[in-house]
């Protein structure tokens, strides 16, 4: 006979047993390659939809305002009523003509996840849509010209999918698909009440080559700058109010100005109500820093006493105030070459034909407007009534702010133009061009690692799968005893039996590890579906796709066969050690419980891995069965309520001025809650009033944040100290909270936060006490898409995400389990076939059945028993520091006892009877 004849008569002879080595390998293989494969699949999804939101777009231009470059989309945020009442915000974009081919006025297309939000599929999805956008005026909304933008609702005859790869673009970190809605360009502008262009561009080009197109693209009027005649001088102005920065050292030449409308002007003889003030330099007016002087031909009298000034200012978020200001005294001058185009324009204001047509973003009373003063409004529009200082100017009205430049006499118009032109192209800040691509595959491969988050969910299972195949291998060595004593005797060494049983066994093993490879295919997809319905309202991955990695395969099968034959090497080696000598028990046995305390002792080394799995599988199941996560912290400062819109408000809310209302800042970039899969490098940011968070509240530089400890690690996956990068500069983090209210971003001091999105206004979400008036405020809101929570309600919907996870534990918690009880049913069998002889002399020395079965039934409640012990430690040193409920946790060890029990009774019973029926 040949070893192969051998090899096959074996399997033959013992093909049940390889049988279940083969599917206890399987089960070792299954494990690790369903772990790698729902990695793979879901990292496989992520990246799917890092390209499909980035379809056709290589590079991406962004800047402030509305510009007429060449293919500009405009970009705005927009929101949709749902069927329960809430606001659903979505991006609006307009596309310029040769995009939006075919697309009429009032008419929209969408992509797919907005379709599927509404309700309909591609083809069926024709009807009306009713969106409220906000209007986007030129001048800051916060300033003293400015305005808030007006809701706007638009009824538009939704057509279907946009045509092309870009309808499902977006630039935030995160697997949710955007809800895109796309209008014709001039139709979104005219709406929106701004120029027909755009703040966003989209290139297949690189970022150098879309940043030097648009550069070179750029007109004095993307900016808002335009040149207006005064008597022969031009001078430089904004439809912004405000010139930029840069310009004015540009030009040298150009005498500085800085114009502001004014409440009252006077002194002991004369005043002047609603009028246009202007701080000009020494050059055009020799003016002393504490004078004010007037127009002579106002034909006023100014006084010998001192003049007060009352003049609009603005706070933040709009709060309109009226500041005062002194000067020594009035004087006369003679300012007949100043024409109404020294004062920079605001809207509703300087374009009106007279005064009781003016539609002021200011607390104007008409009614103390004089005949006189119609007279001269209607003869020189809002030319200024009054001179000062332009260093005192900006003392009063801002730093460094400029309203115009104005150019000596005989100045060409045409060629100040070109250099203005030229000025603008070469400064770098009005463009902020990149490729977002490379960043943002990063940040989808650096999120959740779920290929060690899985495997690491289904340890204890792959524990407890090669501990069953481990007592399968072992209960196969001892079956296969009494053929080694043969071989044995028959002269064979005892390396060579090692050897012919390490062939036949490990063969078998490898095949079930092949087979487990395969089978975790199947169970990964399975599990895929699984998770589409566990996850995908949370996370955006209801359809996830099935992915494996040429990686992941050979190392499951490697990992799983290694793992096999190590065991089945470990256990051949044990089994040709010699036995070495154990000390004697020097007292007398004194009864059944004794007996098993003592075989307990003796066969620790066998007892001691089922104590730890059952201990490993008892605590976590329990621990996660009873436990929901609640997170303690700062949660709402003190704040009871949180309301937040869809679209920013500008403006004081009821209650705001006594400290019951805390309005804040939103800029909306990447959502950095526990519900976002990727890794975010630039999440949402809050600008709060630090002082008013209370004892809790974070002590931050000018250049700190703040953010959850949970969004620091997972998500963010940074520590305190490391910066983060926005267009407008960095911020540093340097607070961890507990857990807030504001996870999903940072949270950086007011200042900070205007000095990063200077042109962001406005809040979009409010922390409320208790006594807040909350009918008042959400109907305040209600234009704007307000939805109202308490902070409790908004800490518990954070938590629920985090739960969802709870429910893996828990699953593979409670099949571990099972595995455990397997593997202890399995242990007792083979202890039970390792002892037959002590069962035969028990038997022949007079014990009853059951009495035989009670020794071995109290050997396992000492394992049981030891193993409750255990995982009560360790539950109660969880209780102190999460929401277990031990209550739960007892009555649920309770069950799982008097189940236990029942089994182990019976099986013990049934195995006691078969061995002492074979002896008889």
């Amino acid at each position: 006979m040949t070893r192969f004849t051998l090899f096959i008569r074996n399997v033959r002879y013992y093909g049940r047993q390889c049988l279940l080595l083969v599917l206890g390998a399987m089960l070792v293989s299954g494990v690790i390659s369903t772990a790698l494969y729902l990695g793979d699949s879901v990292e496989w999804t992520l990246r799917q939809r890092v390209e499909q939101r980035l379809a056709g777009v290589r590079s991406v231009a962004q800047w402030d305002g509305v510009r007429l470059a060449p293919g500009a989309i405009l970009h705005t945020r927009g929101f949709v009523q749902t069927a329960a009442g809430r606001a659903r915000a979505i991006a609006v974009y307009g596309l310029d003509d040769q995009a939006a081919a075919g697309l009429a006025d009032r008419e929209a297309l969408a992509n797919q996840a907005l379709l599927d939000f509404l309700g309909g599929e591609a083809a069926t999805a024709a009807g009306d849509l009713v969106i409220r956008v906000q209007t986007m005026p030129e001048i800051a909304a916060e300033s003293m010209p400015g305005r808030p933008g007006r809701i706007r609702q638009l009824r538009v005859n939704l057509k279907g999918l946009l045509p092309t790869p870009f309808r499902d673009f977006s630039l935030e970190d995160s697997q949710n698909a955007p809800l895109n809605l796309f209008l014709r360009r001039s139709y979104l502008a005219s709406s929106l009440e701004c120029a027909n262009g755009g703040n966003l561009a989209v290139s297949e080009k690189s970022a150098d080559a879309l940043q030097h197109e648009l550069q070179n693209a750029l007109t004095p009027e993307d900016l808002g700058l335009f040149f207006a005649d005064m008597g022969g001088r031009p001078i430089l102005k904004s439809r912004r109010y405000f010139l930029p920065e840069f310009v004015a050292p540009a030009f040298p030449e150009a005498q500085p100005v800085l114009s502001w409308f004014f409440a009252e002007l006077a002194d002991d003889a004369a005043s002047l109500v609603y009028s246009f003030i202007a701080g000009v330099p020494e050059g055009l007016m020799p003016i002393p820093a504490d004078e004010c002087w007037l127009p002579a031909q106002l034909g006023l009298q100014p006084g010998a006493g001192p003049a007060r000034l009352r003049y609009f200012q603005t706070g933040a978020f709009r709060d309109i105030m009226v500041s005062d200001a002194s000067f020594a005294r009035l004087r006369l001058v003679d300012d007949r070459a100043i024409t109404r185009a020294l004062s920079a324009d605001i809207p509703g204001l300087t374009d009106s034909a007279s005064c009781s047509q003016w539609d002021a973003p200011l607390p104007v009373d008409l009614k103390r407007i004089r005949d006189d003063d119609e007279a001269y409004w209607r003869e020189h529009g809002a030319k200024p009534k009054a001179y000062i200082a332009l260093s005192r100017a900006q003392e009063l009205f801002g730093a460094d702010a400029l309203s115009g430049l104005l150019f000596p006499a005989g100045a060409e118009e045409d060629v100040l133009r070109v250099r203005l032109t030229a000025l603008l192209r070469d400064e770098p800040g009005l463009l902020h061009c990149f490729e977002p691509r490379a960043d943002a595959l990063a940040n989808a491969l650096a999120g959740v690692d779920f290929a060690a988050l899985f495997l690491g969910l289904s340890s204890l299972v792959m524990a407890s799968a090669l501990l069953v195949l481990m007592l399968m291998l072992r209960l196969q060595l001892l079956e296969r005893h009494g053929e080694s004593e043969l071989f044995a005797a028959l002269g064979f060494p005892a390396n060579w039996l090692r050897w012919e049983l390490a062939v036949e066994l490990g063969l078998a093993l490898v095949l079930g590890s092949a087979l487990g490879v395969l089978a975790g295919m199947a169970v990964s997809a399975l599990l895929l579906q699984v998770l589409g319905w566990v996850w995908g309202d949370l996370y955006g991955l209801s359809r996830m796709i099935w992915r494996c990695e040429t990686s992941s395969i050979a190392g499951a099968f490697a990992a799983s066969a290694l793992l096999g034959l190590g065991a089945l090497l470990l256990l051949l080696w044990r089994e040709g050690r010699p036995a070495f000598w154990r000390r004697q028990w020097s007292r007398p046995m004194s009864g059944i419980a004794d007996l098993s305390w003592r075989t307990v002792c003796r066969r620790q080394s066998q007892s001691r891995p089922l104590v730890a799995l059952l201990t490993l599988g008892i605590t976590l199941t329990l621990a996660v069965g009873a436990n929901a996560i609640r997170t303690r912290g700062e949660e709402g400062f003190g704040y009871q309520w949180l309301l937040s819109t869809a679209l920013p408000f500008t403006g004081p809310l009821p209650g705001q001025d006594s400290g019951k209302v805390l309005p804040i800042r939103v800029h909306l970039a990447s959502p950095a809650d526990c519900s976002n899969l990727s890794r975010v490098s630039t999440p949402n940011v809050f600008g709060v009033p630090l002082q008013c968070l209370g004892e809790n509240a974070p002590k931050l530089t000018p250049a700190g944040a703040a953010a959850d400890r949970g969004v620091l690690q997972w998500i963010l996956k940074a520590r305190l100290g490391d910066s983060l990068e926005y267009a407008g500069g960095s911020v540093v983090l340097e607070h961890a909270f507990a857990g807030s209210v504001f996870q999903g971003g940072i949270v950086v001091g007011a200042d900070t936060f205007q000095r990063l999105f200077p042109d962001e206004h406005g809040a979009a979400m409010w922390l409320l006490r208790a006594d807040a008036d909350l009918p008042a405020l959400t109907a305040a809101l209600a234009d704007h898409g307000v939805s109202l929570e308490s902070s409790r309600e908004r800490m518990a919907r954070f938590d629920a995400i985090q739960n969802r996870y709870l429910l893996l534990f828990l699953a593979l918690g409670v099949l571990a389990l099972l595995l455990g009880v397997g593997a202890m049913a399995l242990a007792l069998a083979r202890a039970m076939e390792e002892r037959r002889d002590e069962i035969v002399l028990l038997a022949e020395m007079g014990f009853a059945n059951h009495r035989l079965a009670a020794i071995f039934f109290v050997e396992q409640l000492v394992l049981l028993g030891a193993s409750l012990a255990l995982s009560l430690i360790l539950l109660g040193i969880l209780a102190l520091f999460s929401a277990l409920s031990l209550r739960l946790v007892f009555l649920v060890l309770s069950l799982l006892v008097l189940l236990w029990s029942v089994g182990v009774v019976m099986e013990v019973l049934v195995l006691v009877r078969r061995i002492t029926n074979r002896v008889s």
